[in-house]
């Protein structure tokens, strides 16, 4: 058993829209299981669907919305039908990319992976593939040919109605597919341009051969298993996920875990035990959010999924506090001394006064075992920031510098029920302005 006491939600749960979730009563129940945000999965979404999706969210709650752009995706525009042992032929017409240096006896993999096969031959505009096992693929299906270059950026033309519709309607998160390198991530921010926060998805191996160069343009970074276990022998993947996890936590980027969560229950009432696992140790580790894909898209039970993530996480985080890392982040070093002089206090809270976010991500970052509350007069803020591990988030009015704001802050928090009167409360923010670090710690009575 562990010490955690925060009496709030550390890792949050996200669920993907799709056609299983998107009716307005369908979210409403999510929100009543314990879904904190929601993931809109722009390859299976068109773009003038958004802003009735995000509609339908805030209907019902106040959960943070992520557009997830389909990015350079490698698809087939037809359908792809083989049986084992036969041949495929493949016009790179009928691929949405360009693509470059197909090696004879290259490895393709479909979809998921399930289904594989090898190059046989390349005249330069077809290419035949000898398949491992039937294939029965529908049109816009993914394929991963081993070693072949993609020309692109990871956001592409088709990409910009779904990220213009996806700010105008207000999502809080923009995220990046198949980010290569740090100029990736870097271009994708720069159209981005601040109007929504930016994650990568670490989805190809040249990611993380990269991944500090790429820490310095995005707000967030997913690990999206599935597709990192297509471009890495799936044997690495779990090693990966590790590495991934600890140089996020090291430079204060917040870290989400996506894909095959619990894929079961897309037919199945129950996970496996094996699952539950999996669900259990990235809640036990810290790790910001934690996201559903088929899950709650296409499958059965939806509603029951959330229901069943939100036990787990009940259980671990009674049990288990998240493990502090090491940072290299110099603009941290109040945060988490705020973090650790509230532990060693036994305040009821940590208050984050934030502006821009940045001092709410800072102190999520410590990982602290005393309940944080975040408070920004931004509601859109205030959404965004509630990906963040640990941070019960607020919109309150601001007017003046920190130190005049601490005590309406707390009056308001009384107020509102989320601290009683008399709390002990350790207070951070910045009196420079909402990109910059906390520089004042105070120690109040609610």
């Amino acid at each position: 058993m562990g010490n955690h006491k925060n009496p709030g939600i550390g890792t949050k749960i996200v669920a993907t829209i799709g056609p299983a979730s998107s009716e307005s009563a369908t979210i409403e129940k999510l929100y009543q299981a314990g879904v904190d945000g929601f993931r809109i999965n722009c390859s299976h979404t068109r773009a003038g669907e958004i802003p009735a999706i995000v509609a339908n969210i805030r209907k019902h709650g106040e959960g943070f919305v992520i557009a997830d752009l389909a990015g350079l995706k490698l698809r087939n525009r037809e359908p792809m039908r083989g049986v084992a042992g036969g041949f495929i032929e493949i016009r790179r017409c009928e691929l949405t990319h360009k693509i470059a240096g197909i090696d004879k006896k290259a490895r393709v993999l479909f979809g998921d992976g399930s289904v594989s096969g090898t190059v046989a031959a390349d005249d330069g505009e077809t290419f035949s593939v000898e398949l491992d096992a039937d294939l029965e693929m529908p049109s816009s299906s993914a394929l991963h040919i081993a070693g072949a270059e993609i020309s692109g950026s990871c956001v592409e033309e088709a990409d910009l109605a779904h990220l213009e519709a996806a700010i105008a309607a207000g999502c809080e998160w923009i995220a990046l597919s198949y980010v290569r390198d740090g100029l990736d991530a870097q271009n994708g921010a720069d159209i981005v341009a601040g109007r929504a926060g930016v994650i990568a998805k670490i989805e190809r191996a040249s990611a993380i051969e990269d991944l500090e160069g790429i820490f310095e343009h995005v707000d967030a970074v997913m690990i999206a298993r599935g597709d990192l276990g297509v471009d890495l022998p799936y044997t690495k993947v779990p090693a990966a996920q590790r590495s991934i996890y600890r140089r996020c936590r090291e430079h204060g980027i917040p870290v989400v875990c996506a894909t095959e969560m619990m894929q079961s229950m897309v037919h199945s009432t129950r996970p496996t035990r094996a699952e539950v696992g999996d669900v259990e140790a990235v809640i036990r580790y810290g790790y910001d959010a934690l996201v559903f894909t088929a899950e709650t898209a296409m499958g059965k039970h939806p509603v029951l999924v959330i229901e069943t993530a939100a036990a787990i996480r009940s259980v671990t985080e009674a049990n288990y506090g998240p493990t502090p890392e090491k940072t290299t982040q110099t603009d941290a070093a109040l945060a988490y001394a705020a973090a650790a002089f509230a532990d060693r206090i036994g305040a009821d809270r940590i208050v984050a006064l934030t502006a821009g976010g940045h001092t709410a991500k800072l102190i999520s970052g410590a990982r602290s075992s005393t309940g944080v509350i975040a408070v920004s007069p931004d509601p859109s803020i205030v959404r965004r920031i509630g990906l963040y591990h640990g941070i019960k988030a607020r919109t309150l009015p601001r007017s003046g510098g920190v130190e005049e704001n601490a005590a309406t802050t707390l009056q308001h928090l009384v107020e509102n029920g989320d601290i009683e009167k008399g709390a002990t409360c350790v207070l951070i923010g910045s009196r420079v302005g909402p990109d910059h670090a906390a520089d004042i710690m105070m120690v109040r009575n609610a």
